[in-house]
C-alpha cells in the first residue's frame, strides 16, 4: 500500500498520541502506587529541608570511633572481595560452556543464581540471627555474596574468549589443571584485576550499611546517629564514606590504566616488576591474615554446636512453608517491582539528559568535569543511606524507596552511559557542526541513536539490580517485602521467610532471563 504525505501524517499523529496515552498511564500509576498527594509532597520536601540544614552542621565529636568503624567496614570489604574473587577465578572455569561439560555448567549456574540473587542485607540479617553480631558475620555474607556475582561475570567474561584459542590449547592435550593456568587464567588476568576493584567498591557500600542489621562496620553508627536524629554526626560519616569510596575509585582506576601509564620497555624493568608483584602478593596475604584476625575477634561468637541447632532449625523450616502467607507476600512483591520499575524508568530519561553535560565529547570539558565529580557524588551513596534520609522526611512508605533508588540509579546510568559516549570512535559532534546542528540536537538525533543499544542493556542491567535493591530497601521501613522479611528474620518465623526468600529469588531469575532476551532480541534487530 502507496505511503502517502496524509496518511504518514496521519500515522505520526497516532504515535504521539499513543506516546502521550502511556505516559499519562504510566504517571496514574505511578501516582496511585505511591498513594500520596501534592500536598504530601510539599510537606515532605519541606522537612527534607530540615534535614539538609541539620547536616550541613557537621560534628566531629565521636570521628575515633567512626575512623575505627570505617576502618572495620573496609577490612570487611577488602577480605570478602579478594576471597570471593579468588575462590570465584577458581569456580568461573566449571560453570563456562565452552570450557566445560555443558550440562554440569548449566546446572551450577542455576544453583548458583539461587544465592546470587539474596540481597547481602538479607544474608546478613539471617546470619546475624544464626552466627551472632559483629563484623565476621558481616564479612561471611558479603564473600557469600561477592562469590556468586564475581563467579557470574567471569563466566560470562570467559565465554566470550574466542574459542579456537581455547581449542588450540586443548590439542597440546594438557592436563585440566595445566590447561588452566597456561590458557584461561593469563586471557583474564586483566579482567580479574578489575573485577577484584569493581567488587571492593560494591563491598564498601555494602559493608557500610551491614551494621543496621548488626552486622559490624560504619553502618551500625550510622543507624544509631539517625534513630537519635543526630544528623550533623551522620553528615561526618557521609563525608568519611564519601572519601573512602573515592580514594577505592581512584586506586581502582590506576589498576585498571596501570599498563598504559607505566611502560616496561627493558629487561632489567621487567625483572624488577615481577619482584615487586611478589611483594605486593606477600603484603596483601599478610594483610588479608590481619584483617581476618580482626573480624572474627570482633565477633560475638557463639559455640559451634549451638550454631548447627540453629542452623537445623532454620533448614528444617523448608518443610513446614507457609502458603497460606502467599497473598501477603505476592502483594509486597508487587509494591517492590514496582518501586524498581518507576525508579529506573524516571532515571532513564533523567540519566539522558545529565549524559550530555557530564561527557566531553558533548559538552564543554570544565562543565563535563564538574558534572561528573556531582554524579560520583550522588552513586556513592549507598541506596539504602538515602532511603533513610528520605524516611525522615515522608516518613515509612514507597515513597522514601522510589527516591533512594531513583537518585542512586540517574548517578549509576548515567556514569556508565558517560563512559559508553566517550568510547565511541566517531565524532558525531563534527558531523553535526558541518550540518549546522547545535549540540544538543546532535546529542539527540546522531549520539543516542548510535550508542541506543548501550542504552537499553544499562536500562536492563540497572532494572535487574533494582529489584534487588528495592527487597533491601523495606528492611528500613520503605515499604515492600524488606519489610516483611525482617520482621520475620527479627522474631525467626523462618517458615515465612522461606517462603518469602522463594517467591524473591524465583522473581529475580525471571527479570534477569527476561532482561537478558531482550538485550539479545534489540543487539539482533539493531
Amino acid at each position: 500500500m502507496k505511503m502517502t504525505l496524509e496518511k504518514f501524517i496521519k500515522l505520526h499523529k497516532i504515535k504521539t498520541l499513543l506516546k502521550i496515552l502511556i505516559i499519562l498511564i504510566v504517571l496514574l500509576l505511578f501516582f496511585f502506587t505511591l498513594n500520596l498527594d501534592f500536598q504530601d509532597y510539599i510537606d515532605g520536601f519541606g522537612r527534607l529541608k530540615g534535614l539538609v540544614v541539620g547536616m550541613m552542621r557537621i560534628d566531629t565529636e565521636d570521628k575515633k570511633i567512626v575512623l575505627f568503624k570505617m576502618f572495620e567496614t573496609i577490612v570487611t570489604a577488602f577480605a570478602s572481595s579478594f576471597i570471593g574473587v579468588m575462590l570465584a577465578v577458581l569456580c568461573s572455569p566449571f560453570l563456562a560452556t565452552n570450557i566445560s561439560n555443558k550440562y554440569l555448567a548449566r546446572f551450577l549456574t542455576l544453583f548458583f543464581s539461587i544465592f546470587r540473587t539474596v540481597p547481602a542485607l538479607v544474608m546478613a540479617a539471617i546470619l546475624v540471627s544464626l552466627i551472632g553480631i559483629g563484623s565476621f558475620t558481616g564479612f561471611i555474607s558479603l564473600l557469600i555474596i561477592t562469590f556468586f556475582s564475581a563467579t557470574k561475570l567471569l563466566k560470562e567474561y570467559l565465554e566470550e574468549i574466542n574459542q579456537a584459542k581455547i581449542q588450540s590449547f586443548r590439542t597440546f592435550g594438557f592436563s585440566k589443571f595445566t590447561f588452566l593456568r597456561s590458557c584461561i587464567y593469563p586471557f583474564s588476568k586483566p579482567y580479574i584485576v578489575s573485577l577484584f576493584f569493581l567488587t571492593l567498591e560494591s563491598s564498601i557500600r555494602g559493608a557500610s550499611v551491614l551494621g543496621m542489621v548488626g552486622a559490624g562496620g560504619i553502618g551500625e553508627e550510622l543507624w544509631k546517629d539517625l534513630s537519635f536524629l543526630r544528623y550533623d554526626k551522620v553528615s561526618f560519616i557521609i563525608l568519611i564514606l564519601l572519601i573512602f569510596i573515592f580514594l577505592t575509585d581512584s586506586l581502582s582506576w590506576f589498576f585498571r590504566k596501570k599498563d598504559s601509564l607505566i611502560k616496561i620497555t627493558t629487561y632489567q624493568g621487567y625483572k624488577r616488576s615481577k619482584i615487586i608483584s611478589k611483594i605486593i602478593t606477600c603484603l596483601i596475604l599478610i594483610l588479608l591474615f590481619y584483617s581476618l584476625n580482626i573480624l572474627y575477634e570482633d565477633t560475638n561468637k557463639i559455640s559451634i554446636p549451638v550454631f548447627f541447632e540453629r542452623l537445623l532449625t532454620f533448614l528444617k523450616k523448608l518443610t513446614y512453608l507457609d502458603f497460606s502467607y502467599t497473598p501477603k507476600v505476592l502483594l509486597a512483591l508487587w509494591q517492590s517491582f514496582l518501586v524498581a520499575f518507576f525508579a529506573t524508568l524516571f532515571a532513564a530519561p533523567t540519566a539522558i539528559v545529565i549524559s550530555y553535560f557530564a561527557s566531553s565529547v558533548t559538552s564543554n570539558k570544565k562543565i563535563a568535569f564538574l558534572v561528573k565529580i556531582f554524579i560520583n557524588f550522588v552513586r556513592t551513596f549507598p541506596p539504602v543511606i538515602v532511603a533513610i534520609l528520605f524516611f525522615s522526611g515522608f516518613g515509612p512508605g514507597l515513597i522514601s524507596g522510589f527516591f533512594a533508588l531513583y537518585l542512586y540509579t540517574t548517578g549509576v546510568i548515567t556514569k556508565v552511559y558517560v563512559d559508553v559516549l566517550e568510547s565511541v570512535e566517531v565524532d558525531y559532534g563534527l558531523y553535526g557542526k558541518s550540518l549546522g546542528l547545535k549540540n544538543f540536537y546532535t546529542y539527540l538525533k546522531l549520539w543516542l541513536p548510535s550508542t541506543y543499544t548501550n542504552f537499553v542493556s544499562i536500562f536492563l542491567y540497572r532494572f535487574e539490580s533494582n529489584m534487588k535493591n528495592s527487597s533491601v530497601l523495606g528492611m528500613v521501613g520503605a515499604g515492600g517485602i524488606g519489610q516483611l522479611l525482617m520482621n520475620h528474620i527479627a522474631f525467626r518465623n523462618w517458615e515465612k521467610v522461606w517462603i518469602l526468600l522463594i517467591f524473591l529469588i524465583i522473581t529475580i531469575i525471571l527479570i534477569e532471563n527476561l532482561s537478558a532476551y531482550i538485550r539479545n532480541k534489540v543487539n539482533n534487530w539493531i
